[in-house]
């Protein structure tokens, strides 16, 4: 899920039992942008609390689009990372090094996953790794589709390793094209 603090309030507002029922039958990550950690902090660590209050997951999307957000980060202490397509798709600077130094220097204070964006070529696969990514995503591994079941998950993906959410696995299902799922 990925949302603007403005959109909704956790689960209030008119989606109010929509809200409810997935709080009861999914695990939910709520994908935070950069934006919002820099447009009032002190009211996105609130609601952050609010969100792991609730057992839910935070992810940070776009890190590297905004630095200044990187200050941020022991304070959001993010479940995931999810590094901006630029870092991957353009040429290294020292702007982007510092960014990539920062983001390795937190996943080994807080263990965070990291997730590179914007794959589209074997490079930018190969920039990724370079860059601590363990998970990717991008037209390089497939192009945007409708949902289908699968029945074997292909990546487990950790959650729950900051307080107060219990540890637990999510399982994040992929395929390379739909005739591989039946």
């Amino acid at each position: 899920m990925n949302i603007e603090s403005e959109v909704t309030g956790e689960g209030g507002g008119d989606h109010h039992d929509v809200w409810e029922e997935a709080r009861h039958r999914l695990r939910i990550v709520w994908e935070i942008t950069e934006r919002d950690m820099t447009r009032s902090p002190a009211h996105l660590l609130k609601r952050i609390e609010r969100i792991r209050a609730g057992g839910r997951g935070v992810a940070l999307d776009d890190i590297g689009a905004d630095p200044r957000s990187l200050a941020m980060l022991p304070f959001v202490n993010p479940d995931i990372l999810k590094l901006d397509m630029q870092l991957v798709q353009n040429r290294t600077s020292v702007e982007e090094a510092r960014i990539i130094h920062a983001v390795d220097a937190e996943v080994e204070r807080s263990g965070a996953q990291v997730v590179s964006e914007g794959i589209e070529t074997e490079e930018q696969r190969m920039t990724a790794i370079a860059m601590g990514a363990t998970l990717a995503q991008g037209w390089l591994f497939a192009r945007p589709g409708p949902l289908v079941p699968c029945a074997e998950p292909t990546v487990e993906l950790a959650l729950g390793s900051r307080p107060p959410m219990a540890p637990e696995t999510i399982t994040v299902r992929h395929r390379r094209n739909h005739a591989d799922c039946t």
